[in-house]
């Protein structure tokens, strides 16, 4: 296996760790703090898509439109509209308007 496979493993791991400390503080009947949502970018224009999974694609706020991270698919983990916030692949965002309100 390259070494740069091995890196990429281990960050998949990470991901998925974090991923599931949050479901598992989410089940337990909380979800994220005040404080981890304030960190969180907004996701503008928002609107759930689906690719071959359930994704969240919106522009990122904050980021320069040539970023890679300003617009694009990110794989749902969770939605929660009426609290205005998602949880992606990656990690939480705070949602701003719907697509289709703007």
């Amino acid at each position: 296996m390259k070494p740069s496979q091995k890196n990429r493993y281990r960050y998949e791991i990470e991901v998925f760790e974090r991923l599931l400390g949050d479901l598992k503080a989410i089940a337990a009947g909380g979800g994220p703090t005040e404080t981890e949502l304030a960190a969180a970018p907004i996701l503008d224009l928002y609107e759930v898509s689906t690719l071959s999974l359930p994704s969240l694609a919106g522009q990122v706020d904050g980021k320069p439109v040539d970023s890679s991270e300003s617009t694009g698919a990110h794989l749902l983990m969770l939605h929660a509209p009426k609290l205005g916030w998602a949880r992606t692949r990656s990690g939480y965002y705070r949602l701003g308007v719907p697509a289709d309100r703007k």
